[in-house]
């Protein structure tokens, strides 16, 4: 069983989920002969896309859990994987 903070739901949802339905959903919907960009791009794009970085007080953070909820990706990613999960 899994479960999701709704108040937090950006921030609790693992990466590695992320990007494991992610690529499921490449597989079973992009057909990648006759293109030029291949399944693995996409997926290292949006694991570099998925790193998030802040400076406060003077410092460099990394998020190391979850998606950030000003990315325009998130609502996408959070839509695919609740999909996957239900």
């Amino acid at each position: 069983m899994i479960s999701f903070d709704f108040v937090s739901l950006f921030t609790s949802i693992p990466i590695g989920l992320v990007v494991s339905t992610i690529e499921e959903l490449l597989q079973e919907k992009y057909d990648e002969v006759d293109q030029q960009v291949k399944r693995k791009y996409f997926t290292e794009l949006l694991e570099f896309q998925l790193r998030t970085f802040f400076f406060f007080n003077d410092r460099f953070y990394e998020q190391k859990k979850g998606s950030s909820m000003v990315s325009p990706l998130s609502g996408l990613i959070v839509e695919a994987v609740l999909q996957k999960v239900e």
